[in-house]
């Protein structure tokens, strides 16, 4: 036994002269010799001499500090002291060293900034068993110090990046620090101290603040760590208290800590707009605003509330132009990252579940927000929360959600209609009267939905819009099944395949093949699948139903909105109830190490610092004060080009005030900005496709003589989508336009037509 001891401790003594060697060397500089033969070291201008020094520097040190480790091992009451410490002290000790010798070997130059950085990384492991006893999924005490971390983090990451301290080790002291606080507050219990720490969310407001400085932000942090310390004060008033500080931290301050590091490193430079995907959101805003209904006058091609009421009611809360509708997103994006993290609590039950979900998640796609799905993961986490618990009030809002999803998003209502499919073959209970359950709900939110269209007499136009036209766009716009990423395709014979694991192009194909495989399993054992797969499949199947969009416009993104969370509850579900390291869990580990890593998390950690510290906008924009309803936002310098020259041609009197153009180049957003009435109820071209649209969009330019004009070109990639031109997706509208127009303005690749006067259709009144 002394025998190992001693060999142990000569090799540690040894790292340690190894890392003090390099160290010592580092601030060593022989100047170049004059007489110093040409070659690299030369033109490079170092001297080799100082890399012998170096080596015979890192060469004494491990012989010394294996003499004094041997010298030091006679003591045993010290080597008793090392072998006490917990295990995670012992491990970061040995890490710091194996850091310090190889930096030493790699000729590494160890500063400040460096000890620094090492030392966050021992405090870390000093503190992390302070937390032993929360690391239960019923327990929230880590998740909590975490957000309370995370916070803190949020508003130091970009001044400690400035003073050179590694936002990585950043973050282990402030984790560390955190279970200090949440240890101490507790009275030496951190599961108990940790609701306290939730106090911190009085700085999340900050974090939309895009004009904060350093400072705002040093007293922001400040704020975040002194406040829990006033927060167990005013909890000794009360035993109600501290019941509301925990469903407080469970519902806001867990979630929110997500929400205030996306809105930090998004929100803090100036918002870019988006020329072509900005105009299906507020044409139909500009449409409502002028008193036309949806669906007759203008058709939501995503869904009512995503394409013009949301932004209708930001315009005129917030202000008509661009700076209003940015501020009203905001508003309405605070619930992306809460509809996330419920997917998983509401899967599991476990609010800390659904903050490491959410927080792996943010790795995965690291943006403030993605308004049209959020209805949609609600309505998964209601769906797997009705399975889980078989509640018969849980099953009644899971279907009530449907209908009222509709009015988000069409495609991602079809994803939750299956996620909810799924969880009712696998729910508690007797399945039938669940449905019936879900049923009755769906039908109470559908006839009140439909009373409200009745009543605006636009229920025909909505069920023909979107049963109707919506279904037949498929043919125009898919893409068809994606090309396999080059770490899939070639190797799918070959073992090499499963090294695309750590690749974030090809893991949405391995979650495919699970959420398949073991998708199929549950439902034919179902409802037999046990408690870890019942909330396991209801995921599967939204991600499954989600590849419909990788299929038709290869959008990844949209299943991988729940890919972390699949990923945590498989691995969850293959661990089964063995230890974390049993043969299982330590495979487990290893493939989920392999998907975090995946997503490459230093570069998203490197890009949110930057967001944090950076309010400059990118080069190539510019603000436009001309069409007012611009104001507020920065365009690309083509999409500039493009809004300017449509401003000169409407300054040439072509077209009175009160007239308008029809776009066939699906530049919607021309109609917002310069407040023109939209004549056709589709607002690009590939809409009206089909010969009846045609034809509807003819009879409607015909009777509307206050369409005077054309928009056929902007000069922008926007005017062939999918490189198809529009004369070829809209014969018949192209023609028409040929019989009835005539060119009258060409610049900057912005191109009018004009009635023709011997068009009787086109009289002025």
């Amino acid at each position: 036994m002394k025998h190992r001891v001693g060999y142990v401790a000569s090799l540690v003594g040894a790292l340690a002269g190894v890392g003090a060697g390099g160290f010592i060397a580092s601030f060593v500089k022989l100047p170049v010799s004059p007489d110093q033969l040409a070659g690299v070291a030369r033109t490079q201008g170092f001297n080799p001499r100082q890399d012998i020094f170096g080596f015979a520097l890192l060469v004494l040190g491990a012989l010394a500090g294996a003499a004094i480790a041997r010298r030091w091992r006679g003591s045993t009451e010290a080597a008793a002291r090392v072998r006490s410490l917990p295990w995670q002290v012992r491990f970061a000790l040995a890490a710091c060293l194996a850091l310090a010798a190889m930096a030493a070997v790699l000729g590494v130059s160890i500063d400040l900034r460096y000890l620094v950085a090492w030392a966050c990384w021992l405090l870390l492991a000093i503190a992390v068993p302070l937390s032993r006893a929360t690391v239960s999924l019923a327990q929230i005490g880590l998740a909590t110090a975490s957000a309370h971390a995370l916070t803190l983090w949020v508003f130091l990451a970009a001044p400690g990046a400035t003073l050179g301290l590694s936002p990585i080790a950043l973050g282990a002291l402030l984790l560390a620090l955190s279970l200090l606080e949440g240890y101490w507050l507790g009275g030496r219990d951190l599961e108990r101290g940790a609701p306290n720490l939730a106090a911190a969310a009085l700085a999340f407001p900050l974090a939309f603040w895009s004009r904060r400085t350093d400072t705002a932000c040093l007293l922001g942090a400040l704020a975040a760590a002194l406040a829990p310390i006033a927060a167990v004060a005013l909890a000794g008033v009360t035993d109600r208290l501290r019941t509301w500080q925990r469903a407080f931290t469970r519902t806001v301050f867990l979630p929110g800590s997500i929400v205030a590091l996306a809105a930090a490193a998004s929100l803090h430079a100036p918002p870019i707009g988006n020329f072509f995907e900005d105009g299906h959101y507020l044409l139909p805003a500009s449409e409502y605003l002028r008193g036309e209904l949806p669906y007759r006058d203008i058709l939501p091609g995503h869904g009512l509330i995503s394409d013009g009421v949301l932004q209708t009611v930001a315009l005129s809360v917030f202000g008509d132009d661009y700076h209003g509708y940015e501020r009203g997103l905001k508003v309405a994006g605070v619930l992306f990252w809460p509809a996330i993290y419920a997917v998983g609590a509401a899967a599991t039950g476990s609010a800390a579940f659904g903050f490491w979900g959410a927080g792996l998640s943010f790795f995965a796609f690291p943006q403030f927000a993605f308004f049209r799905v959020i209805t949609s993961l609600f309505c998964l986490a209601l769906a797997s929360r009705a399975a889980r618990t078989g509640r018969p009030g849980a099953w009644l809002l899971a279907g009530a959600a449907i209908p009222i999803s509709m009015l988000f998003a069409v495609e991602f209502t079809v994803y939750a209609g299956a996620a909810a499919a799924a969880a009712l073959a696998i729910s508690r209970g007797r399945r039938l009267v669940n449905l019936g359950r879900f049923l009755a709900g769906g039908a109470l939110s559908a006839v009140a939905i439909a009373t409200v269209f009745a009543g605006l007499r636009i229920l025909g136009d909505f069920f023909y819009c979107t049963f109707v036209i919506l279904p037949r766009l498929l043919p125009g716009y898919v893409l068809g099944k994606p090309t396999p990423p080059a770490a899939l395709g070639p190797h799918l014979q070959d073992i090499l395949a499963f090294g695309s694991i750590a690749d974030a192009d090809a893991l949405y194909y391995w979650i495919l093949l699970a959420a398949l495989v073991l998708g199929s399993s549950f439902l034919l054992r179902a409802p037999a699948v046990g408690s870890r797969g019942r909330d396991l499949l209801p995921i599967l199947a939204w991600f499954g139903a989600a590849t419909l969009s990788v299929i038709e416009r290869h959008h990844f993104g949209y299943p991988l909105f729940v890919a972390q969370i699949a990923v945590l509850l498989i691995a969850r579900w293959v661990k089964g109830h063995r230890p974390w390291a049993s043969a299982r869990g330590l495979l487990m580990i290893a493939l989920l190490s392999l998907a975090i890593l995946a997503q490459r998390p230093l570069v998203t950690v490197s890009a949110v610092v930057f967001g944090l510290a950076n309010s400059q906008p990118p080069p190539g924009v510019a603000a436009l004060s001309d069409p007012p309803r611009a104001r507020g936002v920065l365009f690309p310098s083509e999409a500039t080009v493009a809004i300017r020259t449509t401003g000169e041609f409407l300054r040439s009197g072509a077209l009175a005030a009160d007239e308008t153009w029809l776009d066939f180049s699906n530049a919607p957003l021309l109609y917002y900005l310069f407040n023109r009435d939209c004549p056709i109820r589709y607002y690009e071209v590939p809409y009206y496709e089909t010969r009846s649209a045609q034809q509807e969009v003819i009879a409607a330019v015909t009777r509307n003589r206050r369409v005077r004009g054309v928009l056929l070109h902007t000069g922008l990639n926007s005017d062939w989508i999918d490189g198809i031109a529009n004369e070829q997706r809209a014969r018949l509208v192209f023609q028409f336009i040929l019989e009835r127009f005539e060119p009258a303005f060409k610049k900057n690749g912005v191109e009018f037509w004009v009635r023709r006067r011997d068009d009787p259709s086109g009289e002025r009144r």
